[in-house]
C-alpha cells in the first residue's frame, strides 16, 4: 500500500519564533550531521553542502562523471540544487526550506550486489542500503557507480531516484553513441589505410 505525503502547517507565535528557529536549526544539524555532510544554512535552506568526493584514478569515470554532473537535474522533487564543498564534478547536492539534503557522489567504488535487493528506476537498477538517517542508493550494473544518500524524512524514497535514473540513463546512452562513433571512425579509417 503506497502511503500518501502527509503536510502539517505549524503556526508560531511571534513571541516564541526564535525558540522555533533556533530549535529547527538543531534539528537540521543532527540530522545533517548523522548523514556525515556538514551544511551551511540560511533562511531559505542549506546553500553548501560538505560532501568528500570519491577519489577515481580512471580518466574515463571523471569524463563520465562530469558530463553526468552538467545533465542532473536543477530542481528534485521541490529540493533545490545547492553547491558543495570542496567543489567537484564527483558530487551534487539538493536541498529544502526543512534542510532535507540528498546527496550524490559519483565514480564511488562498486560492490558485491549478488545478495543485495535490486530496485530498478527507469532501466537503472539500484541496490538500496538502510542507514540510521536514511536509505543509500548505489547503482548496478553500470560502468561508473553513483551514490545516492536520501533521508529518511523524504518519502517515498526511490521517487527522488527518477529525475536522477533518467540523467543517468541519457548519459549511459550519449557514452554508447560516442563509444559507437569513435568504433566506426575506426574501422573506417583502417580499412581503407
Amino acid at each position: 500500500m503506497q502511503r500518501m505525503p502527509h503536510f502539517t502547517l505549524i503556526q508560531v507565535a511571534p513571541e516564541s519564533r526564535h525558540r522555533y528557529l533556533r530549535a529547527r536549526w538543531h534539528c537540521c544539524v543532527r540530522v545533517a550531521v548523522a548523514l556525515g555532510l556538514s551544511v551551511s544554512l540560511t533562511a531559505c535552506g542549506a546553500t553548501t553542502v560538505s560532501l568528500k568526493p570519491p577519489t577515481p584514478t580512471d580518466a574515463t569515470v571523471m569524463e563520465t562523471c562530469s558530463t553526468l554532473k552538467d545533465s542532473l537535474p536543477a530542481r528534485l522533487r521541490g529540493l533545490h540544487k545547492v553547491a558543495t564543498n570542496p567543489a567537484s564534478d564527483l558530487t551534487a547536492a539538493w536541498s529544502d526550506a526543512a534542510n532535507s539534503i540528498v546527496a550524490l557522489r559519483c565514480g564511488v567504488e562498486s560492490f558485491d550486489t549478488a545478495t543485495a535487493d535490486i530496485l530498478s528506476v527507469n532501466d537503472v537498477d539500484w541496490a538500496p542500503t538502510q542507514r540510521d538517517r536514511g536509505t543509500s542508493f548505489v547503482t548496478v550494473g553500470r560502468q561508473v557507480t553513483v551514490q545516492v544518500d536520501i533521508p529518511a524524512t523524504l518519502r517515498p524514497e526511490a521517487s527522488y531516484l527518477v529525475p536522477l535514473a533518467d540523467a543517468i540513463a541519457r548519459d549511459d546512452q550519449r557514452a554508447w553513441s560516442n563509444s559507437l562513433l569513435m568504433l566506426a571512425t575506426f574501422v573506417g579509417t583502417t580499412r581503407y589505410s
